[in-house]
């Protein structure tokens, strides 16, 4: 199980949905019953079927932010570029039309130190330095870079949903890919199973006695960055932020003691919930 080969699967480029489907609970759901072992293939509006009264559902409520960018460096050739820090941008104090930021950055041939890279609307990058697959640059803008992002940047999609200027989206991707209840600024990466739930669908989840609690994990890069060991325990994870507040805990800590069942919609609410749970199961 810690071998990266168990992991292999041979998925077809054809079986790759470039953009939701029209309704977002009308996406397939897989049930598993682990003690029979059956498996069942339905919609995912069945959910409510599957869920009882007194359950509480655990939401991760980030928002993803427009960083990806795209531009032309000063010889013309195209640029491609992820800002990797905003929860650092978005505090940061000084000259907003002029701020560092890390990020990924992909080009034909690697960006040197004093390149400069050039964005829509008068937004620039000059590098400053490279290091672990990681640019350091300083942006240049006239209103700060969170309102540049607002106006040219693309949704950080995964790399299989293939977007870029010239290949315009079939859909809304700032829309579609947004839970409907992401209130949060600072993912750069969307928390994917929530994606499917609608205002109608957690409507009828409540009506059933289903309690539901937010979280907070901004998902951060690491979510794009391929494995490249071949033991997994070697991978070196990156740091994410999140919050859970004294609400929340209350909440999933009090169903814990009545026995309820606790269900974290996606893996990102999952990890953050392992990560701050002690031995006795409370957080």
């Amino acid at each position: 199980m810690y071998s990266l080969n168990d992991y292999n699967f041979d998925l077809p480029n054809e079986l790759i949905a470039q953009s939701p489907v029209q309704v977002r609970d009308s996406s397939r759901l897989m049930v598993v019953d682990r003690k029979s072992g059956l498996w069942q293939h339905k919609k995912f509006h069945d959910l409510c079927d599957e869920l009882r009264a007194g359950d509480l559902l655990v939401i991760n409520n980030t928002k993803v932010i427009p960083v990806r960018l795209f531009g032309k460096k000063a010889t013309g050739g195209k640029v491609e570029l992820l800002v990797l820090d905003y929860n650092d941008l978005a505090g940061l104090g000084g000259n907003p039309g002029v701020q560092p930021a890390q990020c990924l950055i992909k080009a034909s041939k690697q960006c040197r130190p004093g390149a400069i890279l050039y964005f829509d609307d008068g937004l620039s990058a000059k590098v400053r330095s490279f290091s672990d697959g990681i640019y350091s640059v300083t942006f240049t803008s006239r209103d700060g870079l969170e309102a540049a992002l607002d106006q040219n940047g693309y949704m950080p999609l995964p790399h299989y949903i293939k977007r870029s200027p010239e290949t315009p989206s079939p859909c809304d991707d700032r829309k579609a890919y947004q839970t409907v209840y992401a209130s949060e600024k600072g993912a750069i990466a969307a928390p994917t199973a929530g994606l499917h739930f609608t205002p109608e669908l957690l409507d009828d989840l409540s009506d059933k006695g289903v309690e539901l609690v937010e979280i907070t994990l901004h998902v951060g890069y690491g979510t794009f960055l391929p494995v490249r060991v071949a033991d997994i325990r070697e991978h070196r994870m990156h740091t994410e932020l999140y919050h859970i507040s004294t609400k929340a805990a209350e909440q999933i800590n009090l169903a814990r003691s009545e026995g309820r069942r606790v269900i974290a919609v996606g893996t990102t609410s999952v990890r953050t919930l392992e990560y701050v749970s002690r031995e006795s199961g409370t957080v």
